[in-house]
């Protein structure tokens, strides 16, 4: 079990979750996020009964097709379109996105868990409910955290499913 918890300011809600839990199928993404640093990587984020104590995630990995793949992301829309397909053939429903931060070692710091301007600006755009920052190296992934599409931490413990 994975322990993404962060405080959250006093007197804002903990979590949308009702157990602070939730389990993630991650589908291969954070294998995949880490064989493709030093490139940034996304995934659309899927959920099954959403706001229910039974509810769990489902990450697609679609390619990046950015042109500055190093700093940005940019989702192929064929992948885009045939993840939303099997999404819908599985009753999920999306709830946002996914990506990679890829740093190195000894650029590590909690910040790196941060969502960007472009993120947040992505986020509002696409109206997403959950943005996840993976951040990682070659070899190794040095956090994992959810935000709402305003940056605001979402507090909750990743379960295996």
């Amino acid at each position: 079990m994975a322990d993404v918890n962060n405080p959250t300011p006093e007197g804002k809600e903990k979590s949308f979750l009702r157990s602070g839990r939730i389990k993630i199928h991650w589908n291969g993404y954070l294998e995949h996020a880490v064989k493709n640093y030093p490139n940034e990587t996304c995934a659309f984020l899927f959920s099954k009964m959403p706001y229910s104590p039974e509810e769990e995630w489902f990450v697609f990995p679609v390619k990046n097709i950015d042109n500055n793949p190093l700093d940005r992301w940019t989702p192929s829309r064929k992948e885009m379109l045939s993840a939303k397909s099997r999404a819908i053939k599985s009753k999920l429903v999306k709830i946002g996105n996914i990506h990679s931060h890829p740093i190195g070692k000894e650029h590590w710091h909690e910040d790196c868990l941060l969502p960007s301007s472009d993120d947040l600006s992505f986020a509002r755009r696409w109206n997403d409910v959950i943005r996840g920052i993976v951040c990682v190296d070659h070899d190794t992934i040095f956090g994992i955290s959810f935000h709402d599409k305003f940056g605001n931490k979402i507090n909750l413990t990743v379960v295996e499913p």
